[in-house]
């Protein structure tokens, strides 16, 4: 009977992202029949003796240079899934933040807002990738965001509340409504924290999104934060079927990166930058309908107008044209379908609107890059 392989599994926190990066190593092991430890149990010892630990793999977040110098030297196959870990020689399978920044500004941007702003803490190489992912997006309508910068700790001679008055005065500057992206949930509720002692109301003069889906930080917000999963259970999984080829000899793969699951709404970030009441009735039609087998005339005939004046009311607010709104509303809730249910690809088709499951794909495939069966796979 063949050995159980003994890999171990490093997260240097108990934060939502680490746990379900970790939930995803271990959904792989289950189906592969490995033996996982943590890292904390394989580290009791120093480092410099990590050469004799009896195991066959690591997978996990590498970020510090002289652990990853033993790493090396012990030779033992590893996958490192931080981005402060790049650059240390190893497989890397990590979210594709510039996507992220891509997803936060069509989100923005489907809610015809004109008024950006990037959020960052820190320097990082990492925070340039989300800005270009946010930013490109924008550019690419012809709009252009803000960039508001905060620091890791507080400046040599500076209070929270002098750091936070400057934050304020900053968000008083901006022209209104505001649409803000913040590149971790903990600095969009700092963001929150400003709007509510300045009296800026959220969303309906500045909405927010942070990154993570750090459960706790953006249940607990108030208003709850609107955020993006970067999708971490699915990087663990990647990341240990890479580990897998690796302990079985084969080459050192190419670097992976994985897209975000997906972006979850809540009430920092509910709202729609709206103001001609036919355009109010006509989302309100689609979103009660979209699902129904309603076609484009069903909208401009039930508000009143021509077809050509709701295409361009469309485009000016949103950037996009009816259909396209009746599409993503499916398209939206055939995510919900696929994640919590198990009906069939022509069942999910024919709840959502579709002709059948040859439309849903295509459609699918054309707003997510990924299939409906790929979709489901990655959330069970």
């Amino acid at each position: 009977m063949n050995e159980r392989l003994r890999v171990a599994v490093f997260v240097n926190s108990t934060s939502t992202r680490e746990c379900s990066f970790f939930d995803g190593v271990a959904r792989f092991a289950q189906s592969h029949d490995w033996h996982i430890v943590t890292g904390g149990e394989v580290l009791r010892c120093s480092r410099s003796s990590f050469i004799r630990w009896p195991g066959q793999g690591v997978v996990g977040f590498v970020r510090d240079p002289e652990f990853a110098l033993a790493l090396k030297r012990a030779r033992i196959p590893t996958v490192n899934t931080s981005q402060e870990g790049l650059e240390f020689g190893f497989p890397n399978v990590v979210p594709s933040f510039e996507e992220a920044g891509r997803m936060a500004a069509q989100f923005f941007l489907e809610r015809g807002f004109r008024h950006y702003a990037f959020s960052y803490v820190g320097s990082h190489p990492v925070k340039k990738r989300k800005f270009h992912g946010f930013s490109s997006r924008l550019a690419e309508v012809g709009l252009s965001c803000t960039v508001i910068g905060q620091h890791e700790a507080l400046p040599k001679n500076r209070t929270w509340a002098q750091c936070q008055k400057d934050l304020i005065a900053q968000l008083r500057r901006l022209p209104k409504p505001l649409a803000i992206w913040a590149t971790a949930d903990q600095t969009a509720v700092s963001i929150l924290e400003a709007c509510e002692v300045a009296g800026i109301r959220v969303p309906e003069e500045i909405a927010v999104m942070g990154l993570g889906n750090e459960r706790t930080i953006c249940r607990y917000a108030r208003p709850e934060l609107a955020s993006i999963d970067p999708n971490f259970e699915g990087v663990g999984f990647l990341a240990a079927g890479v580990l897998e080829e690796l302990m079985a000899g084969g080459p050192r793969p190419s670097d992976l990166t994985l897209t975000p699951w997906t972006l979850i709404e809540r009430g920092s970030a509910e709202t729609m930058c709206k103001s001609d009441p036919q355009l109010v009735q006509a989302l309100s039609y689609i979103e009660a309908h979209a699902c129904d087998p309603i076609w484009v005339e069903d909208v401009f005939h039930h508000v009143g107008m021509s077809r050509r004046q709701l295409e361009r009311l469309f485009r000016q607010h949103f950037f996009r044209s009816p259909n396209s709104e009746i599409v993503r509303i499916r398209i939206l809730r055939a995510r919900q379908l696929l994640r919590e249910t198990s009906m069939s690809f022509g069942e999910i088709a024919a709840a959502c609107g579709f002709s059948g499951a040859c439309g849903l794909r295509l459609a699918f495939k054309r707003l997510t890059g990924v299939s409906p069966r790929t979709y489901r796979s990655q959330a069970l």
